[in-house]
């Protein structure tokens, strides 16, 4: 543990300090990187047998089917496929669930 005034010490710490971030910082891009959306669990291996194990590739697909489901929601209360519900549709807070289908 670092005293104060033990400038070795606080150097030692320093450098940790600043691999710490540079880790979280290289995970953060990779998870937010171009691979799409919600795709981090096709990467969890191992565990099975373990308590509270989930068959990963499973789980990705569990998680894309509850998304398009979802969409489909959206389609059907805006009655449109797209997100741009102002600006191409032109469609108000109260039109929800009351429109006819454009798609």
């Amino acid at each position: 543990m670092a005293r104060r005034g033990d400038e070795k010490d606080d150097d030692e710490n320093l450098r940790r300090w600043r691999k710490l971030q540079k880790t979280a910082d290289t995970m953060f891009h990779y998870k937010h990187g171009d691979r799409g959306r919600n795709t981090w669990q096709l990467g969890q291996h191992g565990g099975q047998g373990e308590p509270f194990y989930y068959n990963s590739a499973g789980f990705a697909e569990a998680i894309e089917v509850t998304t398009e489901s979802g969409r489909e929601v959206f389609r059907r209360k805006w009655g449109h496929r797209d997100c741009d519900l102002r600006e191409g549709a032109g469609l108000e807070f109260g039109d929800q669930w009351m429109v006819e289908k454009d798609f």
